[in-house]
């Protein structure tokens, strides 16, 4: 299984929650930081999730973080 779509079902089972690069690394012992940060773009490339800098569900660091694009709300499309 691709890290992006290992990715795309961490950010799914979130519920709509944002992550950032750090915090979706960290839920997967195998996979680095810059290896979640692919992902998470390739993810927005294909319109599947959008990247955005606000807080982050997991940390709460305020930063650019993931979510999928189905739990985007229709203000931020």
């Amino acid at each position: 299984m691709s890290s992006s779509v290992r990715v795309e079902a961490y950010l799914e089972s979130l519920g709509g929650a944002a992550a950032c690069d750090r915090c979706i690394s960290d839920a997967f012992a195998a996979l680095a930081p810059w290896s979640a940060n692919l992902a998470a773009r390739r993810l927005a490339c294909i319109d599947a999730a959008e990247r955005a800098r606000e807080r982050c569900g997991s940390c709460g660091a305020k930063m650019l973080v993931t979510r999928t694009r189905q739990a985007v709300p229709q203000a931020h499309r």
